[in-house]
């Protein structure tokens, strides 16, 4: 993407190998910039400044930029005051003229070489507003002149300029801009401007403003001016030696053609603003009325399109607001839409609505505004198939008016259809059949009105008004059925009262239809996200329900086919915007549906550590496998923390929640219960012995909430923190030798472990040396993190991940454990064979051995038994 404009900025971007990295100006002047970006807008490729030591592109005159499709070239056209403006050796003009003088440059497609560079005009103000290439590489470029001595050819169709008063110029060089091949004045005794011109049709076209007198051509749409000043469209050939066509185009006020494009049938549109409320419009256009409170105050935009001879104006529409609109540029696109843009300053601008990017004027000031119209520039005309999304069904409509498509209103895709204008006890319906079983759904907005719909002569609901936009499903039984949407006016109905039908789907059986989520919800990770479907009879008892991210499956579940599901949603899930729900038959992979668009998972709201783990038996333990990333304390110096978060309950425990044994000794944390109180206590166990410190040095944690545990060893002290205060200390003499025994996280001893147990880190260094605030979950992984666990989602696997950022999941022996004893071996073993192939519902099926829950026993899950068989 390639810009062109202007700066004051003497810290403009630039990049370091550019043409120009200087500003040039002095105080108070501008300099050209001429930039170019990567195709999202997301890198500057390159930037240069372009101008001398005095103004370029002094206000008003604008810069325009083109680039050459063959050779990458970019050319730039504007003015100057600028005696030192960069010219080129060997270039048209090298001398500046007086002043102001227009230029013409061209650079490389990097920015880095000016190839070639000329001044333009002559003794008095000359401004180039436009430059455009044609196929055969020629530049053409236009603007105006107070110049009696501009530069013309001899052949050219005017070789006078008046200098009384600005005429129009167009001229044409040559690609390397060595030679001026033609060029020539357009306009009349009085003040002429060209703003814009536009190649095709065998020549050029040039529009913009001028007063009564300038030339027009006979047969042309209005060969006389109709008062103030007037906009032209005028044609010129290529040599710029004949004036084919001209015409004016405005009406008694002032008009002012700003921009212009052709369509693929060479016919000419062209949008600018005026002050007319006579100005031409054709009957059926978007808008046939000046909006403009004041008409010599508050212009209004409008938008024309006339024939390639410029004799018809084929389409004319007003295009604005109560207050100052402005149509500054326009492009017709290969399917001849045209859009256009410009500026506003009316709050009352016409948008699209919700459908719009930005529906409302952002303050009393100025706003940029793009909008897009039908070749017609009239109010387009929607099919209903169209605006309920759906061509798949026949739509038919009556009563006593009919449904229409309308882009005033949507729920999706920015158009839907309405109800047809019905006066006091009227009705309006659209109806269509489909043959069940199936699964019927649509999306409904009723304003004051009595709306129904009926399945053949049934009615299934009634409304009187919505809230907003409101989604409706229903099951369709077997045959072939009738469906009507039918409105009913009261005695009190308006000319407001409406209903509007969108996105209707049919979904024959088998089928499955996601209702919940349905788009843009935000739900937060560490809880519940409730999932609701319906399904057709025939789609078995069990489904399959999958989180996606970016269409790939982070959480896959097998649960009954009831309709609705609570998916807990685990820390570890990555935020973002990208998230769908799949529901899938389990008999069939074929037969699925997925959520309306996307979803966006966010991170907790609230500090509190959400769903936890309950901990009921002592078989419930995870075991670090890889001994060498967890070597603690075996030196002196060897410093180290161990952290978690650990929810109590009042109940009398003796748990080991951490610890690091070997034949000699063991050191950890201990959650015990001593005379009617739940202590913990950090311990240093040698030989059967404690440390100094006795069991005594414990302290009380508080009951039934989190509570962040730390047990930290700074030099020759290990300490025990809770909820980030300093309290059990305890001396140590010796090494703490590593363990080959490994680090093991809840094994409890006596009656069990403490009910939830979260978030555990261990680091190789003392983190904390003095009170401090816990913090929040889940914890940070950096250089100093030897393990991280978040106990979130159950697997199927004894699985330690030890690397950042990557969440460690929870070991339960329940899944391969077939008859929950504790250990998975030789008889699990067998029936984890005599299971093995057999899907949910089949006699043999197992759930204890489908350890991925996906309602089938496979190859997957042996991988995983494999795993964990011998614990």
């Amino acid at each position: 993407v390639f810009i062109a404009g202007v700066t004051s900025s003497q810290d403009f971007p630039v990049s370091p190998s550019a043409f120009d990295t200087s500003f040039n100006g002095e105080a108070d002047s501008n300099d050209c910039f001429v930039a170019k970006l990567s195709s999202d807008l997301g890198d500057l490729i390159s930037s240069t400044y372009l101008g001398g030591n005095a103004n370029d592109i002094p206000f008003p005159y604008p810069v325009s930029i083109a680039i050459n499709p063959t050779s990458g070239d970019i050319y730039i056209a504007g003015t100057t005051e600028s005696s030192d403006f960069p010219t080129t050796s060997g270039s048209y003009d090298v001398t500046f003229n007086g002043e102001d003088d227009a230029f013409v440059s061209r650079l490389d497609n990097d920015l880095k070489i000016l190839k070639s560079s000329t001044f333009l005009g002559g003794s008095g103000e000359d401004q180039a507003y436009i430059v455009t290439i044609r196929n055969n590489g020629n530049i053409y470029v236009a603007g105006r002149t107070i110049s009696t001595d501009f530069p013309a050819t001899p052949d050219a169709y005017d070789t006078t300029f008046s200098g009384s008063s600005p005429d129009c110029f167009v001229s044409c060089f040559d690609p390397d801009l060595k030679s001026l091949l033609s060029s020539t004045a357009l306009g009349g005794d009085n003040s002429d401007y060209a703003y814009s011109a536009a190649l095709g049709n065998g020549g050029i076209y040039i529009v913009g403003r001028a007063v009564y007198g300038f030339p027009t051509t006979e047969g042309a749409f209005s060969e006389e001016d109709n008062g103030g000043l007037e906009g032209f469209i005028a044609k010129l050939d290529y040599s710029l030696t004949h004036l084919l066509y001209s015409t004016f185009l405005g009406g008694s006020d002032d008009d002012y053609i700003r921009a212009i494009a052709l369509d693929n049938d060479g016919n000419i549109y062209v949008a600018g603003k005026t002050h007319s409320t006579d100005f031409p419009v054709t009957e059926g256009a978007f808008d046939t009325t000046f909006n403009g409170l004041i008409p010599s105050l508050d212009p209004d935009g409008f938008i024309a399109k006339l024939s390639p001879d410029l004799s018809n104006l084929l389409e004319s529409t007003f295009w604005g607001g109560k207050d100052i609109d402005y149509v500054r540029s326009i492009i017709v696109s290969k399917n001849n839409d045209v859009y256009v843009s410009g500026y506003t300053r009316s709050f009352s601008f016409p948008t699209t609505g919700t459908c719009a990017y930005d529906d409302s004027l952002a303050s009393n000031d100025y706003d940029a505004f793009v909008s897009k119209f039908a070749a017609s520039l009239a109010r387009e005309s929607l099919l209903l198939s169209d605006a309920l999304d759906n061509d798949t069904l026949i739509w038919i409509t009556g009563g006593d008016a009919q449904w229409f498509g309308t882009r005033e209103f949507a729920y999706f895709d920015c158009d839907a259809a309405r109800s047809g204008e019905i006066g006091s006890n009227k009705i309006s319906w659209i109806n269509t059949s489909v043959d069940g079983p199936g699964i019927l759904d649509f999306f409904w907005y009723i304003k004051n009105i009595n709306t129904y719909v009926y399945l053949d002569h049934t009615s299934l609901k009634g409304w009187y008004s919505t809230p907003g936009w409101v989604r409706e499903s229903t099951l369709i039984p077997e045959g072939h059925h009738e469906i009507i949407w039918i409105c009913i006016s009261g005695e009190s109905h308006n000319i407001n009262s409406m209903s509007l039908l969108d996105k209707v789907s049919y979904l024959k059986a088998p089928a499955f239809l996601v209702t919940k989520p349905d788009a843009g919800e935000v739900v937060s990770r560490k809880g519940f996200m409730n999932i609701k479907w319906i399904a057709t009879e025939d789609t078995a008892s069990t489904v399959k329900v999958q989180l996606l991210k970016s269409d790939q499956s982070l959480i896959t579940k097998s649960v009954e086919n009831s309709g609705t599901y609570d998916l807990f949603l685990p820390a570890g899930i990555p935020p973002g915007n990208d998230y769908r729900i799949k529901i899938s038959s389990l008999l069939n992979p074929n037969v699925y549906d997925y959520s309306d668009e996307y979803f966006t998972i966010a991170k907790a709201e609230t500090d509190e550590l959400g769903e936890f783990l309950l901990f009921d038996s002592s078989a419930q333990f995870l075991k670090a496998l890889d001994h060498s990333e967890l070597r603690l304390g075996n030196t002196n110096n060897s410093d180290f923390t161990i952290e978690a978060w650990l929810y109590h309950r009042w109940s009398p425990r003796t748990a080991q929640i951490v610890k690091k044994p070997n034949s000699f000794w063991e050191f950890g944390l201990n959650d015990y219960f001593d005379g009617g109180v739940v202590r913990m206590a950090i311990y240093f166990k040698w030989i059967g012995e404690y440390g100094k410190c006795s069991i005594t040095c414990g302290q009380s944690p508080p009951i039934n909430e989190w509570v962040h545990v730390a047990v930290v060893r700074s030099g020759d002290k290990m300490k025990l923190y809770i909820n980030g205060k300093a309290g059990a200390e305890m001396p140590i003499t010796g090494n703490i030798l590593d363990s080959e025994g490994g680090l093991i996280v809840g094994q409890g001893l006596g009656t069990g472990l403490p009910e939830g147990l979260d978030e555990v880190r261990i680091s190789d260094i003392a983190r904390y040396t003095d009170n401090f605030d816990p913090p929040i979950t889940p914890f940070t992984c950096d250089e100093h993190t030897l393990a991280l666990w978040h106990f979130e989602e159950p697997s199927t696997s004894n699985t330690f991940h030890d690397e950042c950022g990557v969440d460690n999941v929870l070991f339960r022996m329940i899944h391969g454990d077939t008859d929950q004893d504790g250990d998975v071996d030789g008889k699990d073993l067998a029936e984890f064979a005599n299971a093995f192939g057999s899907s949910s519902g089949e006699e043999n099926f197992n759930p204890a051995c489908d350890l991925h829950e996906d309602g089938v026993i496979n190859e997957q899950d042996l991988e995983s038994f494999a795993q964990v068989f011998g614990n």
